[in-house]
């Protein structure tokens, strides 16, 4: 079995495998995404797009019942609002503007 095929199972019995290496990325292309239900995502280039709702989404983290949905993620759950938007400064921002 090669290497990248090798997992095992976390505390949430969630199969895992080899950290990623996130230095090599290429920004993909922004568009308004609009589900079938009631969802819609919308891309945003600068931290005011994000506005008042930074709370509002560290809401819905803090109701998470654990953390089960930060596994695959390259990033930690954050602990408060402030490290939320750093989160997403850092993250999802593109940092040429």
């Amino acid at each position: 079995m090669k290497n990248y095929q090798k997992n095992s199972l976390n505390e949430y019995q969630q199969p895992i495998g080899e950290l990623v290496d996130k230095t090599h990325f290429q920004m993909i292309e922004e568009k308004v995404l609009n589900g079938q239900s009631q969802v819609r995502l919308i891309p945003f280039q600068r931290l005011e797009d994000v506005g008042n709702r930074i709370n509002q989404l560290y809401q819905v983290i803090e109701s998470e019942p654990d953390e089960r949905c930060w596994t695959y993620l390259p990033y930690e759950k954050p602990i408060n609002a402030e490290q939320l938007l750093d989160c997403l400064e850092k993250n999802f921002c593109n940092r040429n503007w």
